[in-house]
């Protein structure tokens, strides 16, 4: 049987049709496809599957048994992605990622305020009861990070919260993302306390907590940290739109890290 890896769309449409791909690098839990075109693709791997072929992480005392860096895959029409050898993996997240490049010029006031005013409606009528006293904590943490520099302050945010990627881990990797944009001094403590602290949250979020320290972030999220000042409103709240489809509340929590950064973090 031809390996067959199960993905789904997250937040952007993921795999195009028929293409080739090459295993960029490998997580604990995860791994990176490089696709013809040039996108960076992160494959996040869900629990064992029933079947009887099964093979892939925990399989073997927690041994990775899959895709090693360099092997290559096709997608079919259907975007299941196919390799020759008897490998079955569930996956249940493919997020398209893209690396953060330094920009000389960064979001406007006007765009800040904007951005944080379509987030703040988009929070409106959802249940947030139990999110709240979790993102209460996470900001009062970052607070405290951005009035001392001491990244030890963001330590207890990591894993904090619910789902597959926990609120603190979302937020964090939209504090980075403003921060590396804006080249900022803290830059490198973070990524080394994001690296160095990835084991205490979920799989998935692992991965994603490595691949920002990396400097890889979502699609959407990368190209609104590029905006010039002079980019359009429309323009803007269509990136928040993407950011926000983003899992259950995942995409809007990156964007409240990512507004922490840029209006607390100096």
């Amino acid at each position: 049987m031809a390996g067959i890896l199960r993905a789904k769309d997250y937040g952007d449409r993921v795999f195009r049709g028929e293409e080739t791909a090459t295993v960029h690098s490998v997580f604990e839990r995860g791994f990176n496809l490089a696709m013809a075109d040039g996108r960076l693709v992160h494959v996040a791997i869900d629990k064992p599957s029933e079947h009887s072929q099964m093979v892939g992480f925990g399989a073997c005392a927690g041994a990775w048994l899959g895709p090693e860096v360099g092997s290559r895959f096709q997608v079919s029409e259907s975007r299941k992605l196919l390799q020759g050898s008897n490998l079955v993996i569930d996956c249940r997240h493919a997020l398209p990622l893209e690396a953060l490049a330094l920009q000389a010029t960064c979001l406007s006031q006007e765009q800040l305020r904007q951005i944080n005013s379509s987030v703040r409606i988009r929070m409106q009528g959802r249940d947030l009861e139990h999110w709240q006293v979790y993102f209460t904590a996470i900001e009062s943490q970052v607070r405290a990070f951005a009035s001392t520099g001491r990244v030890g302050h963001l330590e207890s945010v990591v894993g904090l919260g619910l789902g597959l990627t926990p609120t603190g881990d979302d937020v964090l990797v939209g504090l980075l993302a403003s921060l590396k944009s804006r080249g900022s001094q803290h830059t490198k403590d973070l990524e080394d306390l994001m690296r160095g602290y990835a084991d205490r949250t979920t799989d998935v979020s692992a991965d994603l907590l490595r691949a920002a320290a990396a400097g890889y972030f979502p699609f959407a999220l990368v190209d609104l940290a590029n905006s010039k000042p002079d980019r359009g409103a429309g323009e803007i709240e269509s990136l928040v739109t993407r950011i926000c489809a983003i899992g259950a509340t995942s995409g809007m929590d990156t964007l409240l890290g990512f507004m922490m950064g840029m209006q607390e973090v100096h």
